[in-house]
């Protein structure tokens, strides 16, 4: 928005630097006075204004354009995406708090005496992987 005002600003002054130089070209400045062309000089400003008037009208309609397309798609693409995002952030989270129990459990079978890991049944143990082999070096989450 401030992009397009700023191109019609200077859009306003380059009309306004031509109609001057085109008036002092047309009117050169001599020691005699020129009559002046009221009417032909009348005509240009006008076509001068009408021109303006079109750019001005084709610019607000283009910011009324944008602005639309702004609050709508966006609004609506981007609550998916961070949707999406919160998912696979969620994902990411539950894989490390599960890599994590796992090298609990393995951290918990060091610990334990050989007595107490054989008195443990191996049923227990055969149902928690992370206990069968807890020797295994534990490997840390990576972050992404």
């Amino acid at each position: 928005m401030k992009n397009l005002r700023a191109l019609l600003i200077a859009l306003i002054v380059a009309v306004a630097a031509l109609i001057a130089i085109s008036a002092r070209a047309y009117y050169p400045e001599t020691g005699g006075a020129l009559p002046q062309d009221t009417v032909g000089l009348d005509s240009r400003i006008r076509a001068l204004e009408q021109r303006l008037n079109f750019i001005e009208s084709n610019m607000a309609r283009l910011e009324q354009q944008s602005m639309l397309n702004s609050t709508r798609q966006p609004s609506s693409n981007r609550s998916e995406l961070q949707f999406d995002l919160l998912q696979r952030q969620i994902g990411t989270l539950q894989i490390h708090i599960n890599e994590i129990e796992c090298g609990l459990a393995r951290l918990d079978e060091r610990t334990l005496s050989t007595s107490a890991r054989a008195m443990r049944p191996r049923a227990e143990r055969s149902n928690d992987p992370c206990r069968l082999n807890p020797d295994v070096p534990l490997q840390f989450p990576t972050s992404h």
